[in-house]
Parts: structure tokens; C-alpha cells; sequence
């Protein structure tokens, strides 16, 4: 399953990230502009300006919908 991200900062790009790549996430503040940091396998990590509530809410919500489908 793909979630899209924000990026973060003024030049952050969208990120299409790959939910079953996703280890853990954690806060992140630069020059007083909050957000989150996704750490992927491998230690890729990705930056968005959403906080991190925010975060695990779309991963929670896509793996909800991940689980419907895989219902009989």
C-alpha cells in the first residue's frame, strides 16, 4: 500500500511512501517549522510537515482499508 506525503519546507517535494517500508516516525523541528520524519528499511528517511499524529492517522486509515479488502 502507497500513502502520499507533504513534504516539508518551502521546496519539499510530495513523497509516495511505501507502507510496509515504514519502521518507525518521529518528531522533527528546523528553524521552529514542526513535522515528522519517516524512517524507512534500510534508514531512508523522509521528511513531511505533518505532525506526527497526523502520520499515524494515514498509516492507521490505509491499514484499515488494507484489512477490509482482505476480508472473505
Amino acid at each position: 500500500m502507497i500513502i502520499k506525503m507533504p513534504g516539508y519546507g518551502v521546496n519539499g517535494s510530495e513523497h509516495y511512501v511505501v507502507l510496509e517500508k515504514v519502521t518507525h516516525f518521529y518528531g522533527i523541528s528546523y528553524n521552529g517549522k514542526p513535522g515528522t520524519c519517516i524512517v524507512l528499511e534500510g534508514g531512508k528517511e523522509i521528511t513531511t510537515e505533518l505532525m506526527p499524529y497526523e502520520v499515524s492517522k494515514r498509516i492507521d486509515d490505509q491499514r484499515l482499508i488494507l484489512s477490509e479488502q482482505n476480508r472473505p
